[in-house]
């Protein structure tokens, strides 16, 4: 079994699962050698009752069981099912962290980061690659953070592009983004209630009796998740520029526009 830091919590896997899911999941990272495991997932050839599909109408890819210890999966030995089951393990630490999982990018800036959000071809992975390439910034995840009631913002092993490997780095959420591509960069304020739809909107949900999702409860803790955060737009061009316009924004610094 293997040892992955998920959030604060070490987490006991299947090496057979990690090394199925590992062309899309950048694992090294969340490898760790010592602490006491907190969860657990397991491959079962029979879960018995309280399973749920991953998927719904599509029971090729498995099932999953939440355990007071952990998961049990009879998931397929595959690149898609193992890594379904592995974001199922990482959901399930994080929401009982007390914290959520959003399909988001995150991005640091020393111990600042931002929380990108947007619908798919909002810029996500667009924007987490320029700051990248830049070398003024880590990468959280272009895919999957996990926000912690402390205020920090966690990296995942999840992502969307494989050049774009993600960090365990954890930071302070210094600012929510909803982004937007322009000619020139700019960045403006958002009301409270304008980011509480596209925050919900990315919060992941599990199937319903499965123990990987809130529920009704999901909105009260997202609410106080984001309270001290403030939201803003952020309009940007495809140039690693961005990198520096944000840095010396979250610094405190007038910044430059190209």
């Amino acid at each position: 079994m293997a040892r992955v830091c998920f959030g604060r919590w070490v987490c006991e896997v299947e090496d057979a699962l990690l090394d199925a899911a590992r062309p899309r999941c950048s694992d090294a990272p969340f490898l760790v050698e010592e602490g006491r495991p907190r969860l657990r997932l397991r491959r079962l050839a029979d879960l018995g009752e309280g399973a749920r599909p991953f998927q719904t109408g599509q029971p090729s890819l498995g099932a999953v069981r939440v355990e007071e210890d952990g998961l049990a999966t009879d998931a397929p030995l595959e690149l898609l099912p193992a890594e379904l089951a592995l974001r199922a393990l990482f959901q399930l630490a994080i929401l009982r962290q007390g914290g959520l999982c959003l399909h988001a990018a995150g991005v640091a800036f020393g111990e600042e980061a931002v929380v990108a959000l947007g619908i798919s071809g909002a810029g996500k992975s667009t924007l987490s690659r320029l700051c990248v390439q830049s070398g003024r910034a880590a990468l959280l995840s272009d895919e999957v953070v996990a926000l912690l009631p402390d205020g920090l913002v966690c990296g995942s092993p999840f992502r969307s592009e494989p050049d774009l490997p993600a960090t365990r780095t954890e930071a302070r959420l210094h600012a929510f983004l909803l982004l937007e591509k322009g000619q020139v960069e700019s960045i403006s304020p958002v009301r409270p209630a304008a980011l509480v739809a596209p925050l919900l909107g990315q919060v992941f949900q599990g199937e319903g009796g499965t123990g990987l999702s809130l529920g009704a409860a999901t909105l009260p803790r997202l609410g106080g998740l984001m309270a001290p955060v403030p939201g803003f737009r952020l309009t940007f061009r495809k140039d690693p520029a961005v990198a520096g316009f944000l840095d010396e924004w979250m610094h405190g610094l007038t910044p430059s526009r190209g």
